[in-house]
């Protein structure tokens, strides 16, 4: 069977001047719209009310690099649709999710810090 196509992919490298080292790493938030019609006529939503939180873990995928490497990963925004709780399963489901990915950089050194060099917006739609 056939890999799916992942609904984003992203690949970055970082050049610093040449006496700063460090690491690279991805740092994804999500905001949520999604709502969910019930088999037994309920409406379950899930909203973040327009507000990012971190989609997983600091580096996303757990992928940290040298910063003389390329960072290279994908994502496929996915939601479970069917109950695992022994409620009732989702009829209709409904997303329209807001994803913002950041390429990170900690220069070397025991006080560095991680900042963001940019960001890629993404947005995620279902309807099923």
């Amino acid at each position: 069977m056939p890999m799916p196509i992942p609904g984003i992919m992203w690949q970055a490298g970082v050049t610093p001047t040449s006496y700063a080292g460090g690491d690279i790493a991805v740092v994804q938030l999500v905001a949520l719209f999604r709502t969910f019609d019930l088999a037994d006529g309920k409406l379950r939503v899930c909203n973040t009310q327009g507000q990012y939180y971190l989609d997983g873990r600091f580096a996303y995928g757990g992928v940290i690099k040298s910063v003389n490497e390329t960072l290279k990963g994908n994502d496929s925004p996915g939601m479970a649709l069917v109950n695992t709780n022994g409620g009732n399963d989702p009829i209709f489901v409904r997303a329209d999710d807001l994803f913002e990915t950041y390429l990170m950089y900690k220069p070397s050194g025991n006080d560095s810090i991680w900042v963001s060099l940019s960001m890629l917006t993404c947005i995620g739609k279902l309807r099923r």
